[in-house]
């Protein structure tokens, strides 16, 4: 993208702006990502009972395969 600023592709102000995106996406990202580990672990220890850490590594495995079959 460097090279298209420079070679008068695109505006620097286009870069800084996608730029900006990304990092926002990127915010989001991990973002949901801890809150999702919240709420594995909250299930966990609300429904779990005994078997807490059971069910949260459970969860775990059922975002795992999500995402898996999400991007497939």
């Amino acid at each position: 993208m460097k090279q298209q600023v420079k070679a008068g592709v695109i505006k620097a102000a286009d870069l800084w702006e996608i730029t900006e995106r990304i990092m926002d996406t990127e915010t989001k990202i991990y973002n949901r990502a801890s809150e999702s580990e919240i709420l594995k672990r909250e299930i966990a220890i609300n429904l779990g009972g005994e078997k807490s850490e059971e069910l949260r590594q459970m969860l775990e495995q059922l975002s795992v395969k999500y995402i898996e079959e999400k991007e497939s």
